[in-house]
């Protein structure tokens, strides 16, 4: 038992040191790594890796045995590529559960809300109804993390990247791993150090 522990232990730190080790080599995952996966695979694989750099507050659970929900609001750009990231893959011991809605109450429950390109027009809306919760939100259009959006997806220089409002963060008291926040391009805090 103690060893089973110990190599699931092992596993997902090994994914997670390959994971900062492809980004801090080319700062995020370059054009040549997309045309093997599709962009969709590629955010898929981001908001998966997000979910291990992030701590959520223990009242965000309901108890240890909760899954850990991915909300997609709006259109799903994903098709099977998130589902097939998480497949068989546990967060401390909590399953994935994926939740797709065109409604913000259906999945105003879930830990991670991704805000498709199509529900954009609702986006203030969308803020207000999980505000004071501990939801990590993920945009996919250019502004978003302006507009209180914690992390949003972009395109430099033919490389995905995102953008994380720290304002946003804290306010949901959401605990983001320092060498996550590295990889970021910080927004809402001038003052922000990225350094520990």
């Amino acid at each position: 038992m103690k060893y089973k522990l110990k190599f699931h232990l092992f596993c997902r730190i090994l994914l997670g040191l390959l994971f900062l080790f492809c980004l801090n080599t080319n700062d995020t995952i370059s054009h040549s790594a997309e045309k093997t996966l599709t962009l969709e695979q590629v955010k898929a694989a981001f908001i998966y890796n997000f979910s291990l750099f992030v701590e959520w507050p223990s009242h965000a659970f309901e108890d240890k045995h909760t899954p850990f929900i991915i909300g997609i609001l709006g259109d799903d750009p994903f098709g099977e590529s998130l589902d097939n990231a998480l497949n068989g893959k546990l967060l401390k011991e909590r399953r994935y559960q994926i939740k797709r809605s065109k409604w913000i109450s259906d999945i105003a429950d879930s830990h991670i809300l991704y805000i498709s390109p199509s529900a954009v027009n609702d986006i203030k809306s969308i803020l207000n109804k999980i505000s004071g919760k501990a939801v990590l939100t993920i945009g996919d259009y250019p502004g978003l993390a302006s507009k209180g959006v914690m992390f949003n997806f972009y395109t430099e220089n033919e490389k995905v990247r995102f953008e994380i409002n720290i304002n946003a963060v804290r306010e949901a008291r959401l605990n983001v791993s320092s060498k996550l926040l590295r990889l970021g391009k910080i927004i809402g805090d001038n003052n922000y150090d990225k350094k520990d």
